[in-house]
Order: structure tokens, then sequence, then C-alpha cells
């Protein structure tokens, strides 16, 4: 099963990978600087797409721990005082505000560097 698995990933990674070539080449005008007018979709700027990037990636990343932190809040609900699944979820809710805090932090981290990146061009 583990084979099937791993071959799978591999074909997805290559299709991707293989499609990510063709449109990039599709939206380069070799002979010019600009992006072909039916490849854009925004009239952003590339740092302002960039931008809305990382935020969309760090908005993902809040929700999936979040959800997480739910989860194993609501499994500490259930678990009817059973003291190994309480620990268990104990450390789901733990490992989940810790990643808050580190996404939390690197967005900062982040958005700082794009500002210095910004203020030297």
């Amino acid at each position: 099963m583990q084979e099937i698995a791993k071959k799978s990933f591999y074909w997805l990674v290559w299709g991707v990978s293989l499609f990510q070539t063709t449109v990039t080449e599709a939206a380069i005008n070799l002979w010019g600087d600009k992006v072909q007018d039916w490849m854009k979709w925004s009239t952003d700027s590339v740092d302002q797409s960039v931008q809305f990037l990382i935020t969309a990636a760090l908005a993902f990343l809040y929700l999936i721990a979040v959800v997480y932190w739910l989860w194993g809040g609501f499994n500490i609900l259930t678990a009817g005082w059973d003291e190994e699944k309480v620990k268990k979820w104990k450390t789901i809710i733990i490992h989940a505000i810790v990643w808050l805090i580190v996404i939390w932090l690197v967005g900062s981290v982040i958005q700082w560097v794009v500002q210095q990146l910004l203020q030297t061009t």
C-alpha cells in the first residue's frame, strides 16, 4: 500500500510540475518583458501579489491550527475521564497552541523582511 501511495505521489508531483512548466512557458512572451494579457489573473504588482499569497498561506495555516485545537478540545470533552485519552488530547491542544504562536512569529518575520525589501527598492 505504501508503494502505491509513493508512486501516486511521484506521479502527482510530476504532473503538477509539467503543468506548471507549460503554463509558465505559455505566459512568458519570449520577445518582450510582459506577461500575455490572457494569462494575467489580476492587475496587482508583483509585490502586492506576493504579499497576498503570503497572507493567504498564513491564514490557511491559522485555520488548520485552530481546527486542530478545536478537535483536541472536543475529544477531551468526549474522553470520558480516561486518563490516557485526556493526556493525549491535552498534548494535541498544546501542540496546536504552540503552532499558533509559531505561525504568528513567522508571519511577523516575513512581514518585516518584505517591508525591508520594499523599502530598499
